[in-house]
């Protein structure tokens, strides 16, 4: 059963999610958080898709907008990272008042920081995390090695966020807006580090031909956890495209079941 809710931040963001249960009572839930510029389903319908896939195995999830995004409130120019943080903090009490006491998370992409940076604190409520191309180290957007982080953050980007106090990451035209806060938190933070208080289960997932997040930082700092590891997509580039999908679906439900 899928049933759309609304929930707040700590400094007051209306927030949308979808509820999805199993037909048997659980108190399992897995937490999925999509990534910049997305919205609650994810890659083309991917955390929909995975949301069947983890219901079927008998958990019940929690996809939600995060703020500046698809139905939650706020406006993407206030996007940030500690914003994100809060979004999913807010998401884990939610979750826990609703009577759920075994959580495990899924971070993509961009809310993989966030994610880091609210972990360690709820451990053994949150059992475990999937980090699913992951960016965690801000390097990539502030020394950037591929063509599109290049041009999303680069000196014509800053130019304009200097300029008109906002800039766009997927084009002129587009309207989805970045400001000043999501990158006064992308020069301060290291979600990585963070990496060094999680006793819990961690699963890096990375495609190994990813064009917007280097492969090689899942390959650093999966091996900075004390319990992660890291399975490679290979041929996958940013997200789980085609043949690659129903693999990872398998891979997350498998590693949650035995996790959660």
């Amino acid at each position: 059963m899928e049933r759309k809710v609304y929930f707040y931040s700590p400094d007051g963001v209306r927030l949308c999610g979808i509820l999805t249960t199993p037909s048997a009572k659980t108190d399992r839930c897995v937490i999925l958080c999509h990534g910049l510029g997305e919205g609650k389903n994810e890659w083309g319908g991917f955390h929909r898709r995975l949301s069947d896939t983890l219901v079927g195995a008998g958990f019940a999830t929690f996809r939600f907008d995060f703020r500046g995004n698809g139905e939650s409130g706020g406006k993407s120019i206030d996007i940030c990272t500690t914003g994100e943080a809060e979004d999913i903090t807010s998401a884990i009490l939610f979750i826990k008042k609703a009577g759920y006491r075994r959580l495990g998370i899924v971070g993509t992409s961009f809310a993989c920081g966030p994610v880091l940076l609210v972990a360690p604190k709820y451990q053994g409520l949150v059992r475990s995390v999937v980090l699913e191309y992951a960016l965690v180290d801000y390097n990539s957007i502030l020394k950037p090695k591929f063509a599109w982080p290049k041009k999303a953050f680069g000196k014509q980007s800053m130019q304009m966020l200097k300029e008109k106090g906002y800039f766009k990451i997927y084009g002129e035209r587009d309207s989805f807006k970045l400001g000043q806060k999501f990158m006064d938190d992308v020069r301060r933070l290291k979600p990585w580090k963070e990496m060094r208080k999680l006793w819990i289960p961690i699963l890096y997932i990375h495609g190994d031909k990813d064009d917007k997040v280097p492969y090689a930082d899942s390959v650093k700092y999966s091996k900075l956890g004390k319990n992660s590891r890291l399975e490679t997509i290979k041929g996958s580039v940013h997200g789980p495209e085609g043949k690659d999908a129903p693999k990872v679906k398998r891979i997350i439900a498998n590693f949650f079941e035995n996790t959660v």
